[in-house]
């Protein structure tokens, strides 16, 4: 008998591939990317209960003034960050940053927790503001180092799966605050909490150490020598003298010395930057129309949470059981759908996948009775977070990769920090207004937020086409 050869099985690595599209010489980027992402948003996911909880503890009728003081730490923030960026490398940046995080939430949390009765509110006023300011520039200034990483095709097929150490991350934190959260002093967590940032700092320090030298290959896999372009962005050269409109961005390679070289800008090249160019206004409106809508649902559920929630411990594990939910749901499509959708649909309607849900939500939520609105809620916010997470999230990041690398720090850390907290405090104010002193049902609020969300999907085919001609693909 003739002996039959054993069938064919591919190796792991081709197999990963199949499934992830991560192509050789990436592997070493990507597991530095999730270390760093795991870190960061696994210590979001331990604060914000404890966040959540002291905004409850303050009082949903204070709820506005807690996003006025986040907003004036912003303010107040932006142009020390601004001033680090143009001074640091790309090695050093990270590091300095969540250190700042790590020590302002120990002192907060001490202060508030043992500190004399007459500063326990102001104590919480100044650690909700600085959990909230804080919690976002880690994760922009982790997108920004990614984006400063990797050409637009790489963003496009590595975002995704480089999110899903944000997902594991996420879904860890909220899972530990769940279990302990009746057991455990918050003074754990936020030990906790300080050793993973610097675990996170460690490893984005590090990023193109491992990154330069493997991804080289890849790196050119995704350029085609007619598109290559080894000067300054179109907006750079714009910036410094030249003719070139900065409404386009132009995608430029990264360089081998990036890490060790300053990133440059002044304290306001962020806000400069994004008043010139109709591309990051854009990106700028897309962040208020989304903090408006998580805005008004963090309104409805902290509403919903204080009539039901419940002791404080049994808040903290609902808004971590929301978060371990999440999270959970995240993960699978991060690894085998989201680089897949944002390479198919593009950045621009991979972004439009938020406001449709958001609409569609909105619309539910005013069609309930107010025995089920926590329910629902949660629901919602389930629904709302993962197609943001999981989709929407990469492709606003992956934005950026067509930016000069300034932009990728001063201008997205403005978007991403003072555009979106400021999007929060007037978003809080109006739904403050809408429902408390004009009496507005959600039905009125479903309305008006389906308008809103229309306008968000537009502006999200429109990025997406600014970004696939900066990217030279149409």
């Amino acid at each position: 008998m003739t002996a039959h050869p054993p069938p064919h099985r591919p190796a792991p690595a081709a197999l990963l591939a199949r499934i992830v599209d991560m192509r050789p010489g990436e592997a070493a980027l990507v597991l530095r990317a999730w270390i760093s992402a795991f870190c960061v948003l696994a210590t979001n996911s331990l604060l914000k209960p404890l966040r959540d909880d002291v905004g409850v503890e303050i009082g949903s009728s204070s709820l506005a003034w807690s996003y006025t003081g986040t907003f004036v730490m912003t303010a107040l923030l932006h142009p020390l960050y601004a001033a680090l960026v143009r001074r640091s490398t790309r090695r050093r940046l990270t590091p300095y940053v969540h250190r700042a995080y790590a020590i302002g939430v120990l002192c907060g949390f001490v202060l508030l927790e043992h500190g004399p009765a007459t500063l326990r509110l102001p104590a919480a006023y100044g650690l909700f503001a600085w959990i909230s300011t804080l919690n976002l520039l880690t994760v922009s200034l982790f997108w920004g180092v990614m984006a400063d990483t990797l050409r637009p095709g790489q963003a496009r097929r590595l975002f995704g799966l480089m999110a899903v150490g944000a997902t594991l991350g996420a879904a860890g934190g909220a899972a530990v605050v769940w279990l302990l959260a009746q057991s455990t002093d918050v003074l754990m967590f936020v030990a906790l909490a300080a050793l993973l940032l610097e675990i996170g700092a460690r490893s984005a320090a590090g990023m193109r150490e491992s990154g330069d030298a493997e991804t080289d290959s890849a790196l050119e896999c995704d350029q085609p020598d007619a598109r290559r372009d080894t000067r300054a962005p179109a907006p750079a050269r714009a910036a410094s003298g030249s003719a070139m409109p900065v409404s386009i961005p132009t995608a430029a390679a990264p360089d081998e010395s990036t890490a060790d070289r300053p990133i440059g800008g002044g304290a306001w090249a962020g806000v400069l930057h994004t008043l010139r160019s109709p591309y990051l206004l854009g990106i700028s409106v897309y962040m208020l129309l989304l903090t408006t809508a998580a805005t008004f649902t963090y309104a409805e559920q902290s509403r919903a949470v204080e009539t039901y929630g419940g002791a404080p411990a049994e808040r903290r594990e609902y808004f971590a059981r929301t978060e371990l939910v999440v999270n959970s749901i995240c993960l699978p499509v991060q690894v085998l759908l989201t680089g897949r959708l944002l390479t198919r649909l593009g950045v621009g309607w991979s972004a439009a996948m938020l406001p449709l849900v958001t609409a569609a939500g909105f619309a539910v939520l005013a069609s309930v009775g107010s025995a089920s609105v926590l329910s629902v809620l949660f629901a919602f916010q389930v629904l709302r977070r993962t197609s943001d997470y999981a989709l929407s999230r990469p492709a606003r990041e992956a934005l950026f990769s067509v930016t000069p690398r300034t932009d990728k720090y001063a201008a997205k850390g403005f978007i991403d920090t003072f555009i979106y907290r400021g999007g929060d405090l007037l978003a809080i104010w109006v739904h403050a207004l809408w429902r408390d002193a004009a009496g507005r049902t959600l039905t009125d609020t479903a309305i008006w937020m389906g308008a809103g969300c229309a306008a968000w999907t537009l502006l999200s085919v429109w990025l997406g086409r600014i970004h696939r001609r900066a990217a030279g693909e149409g």
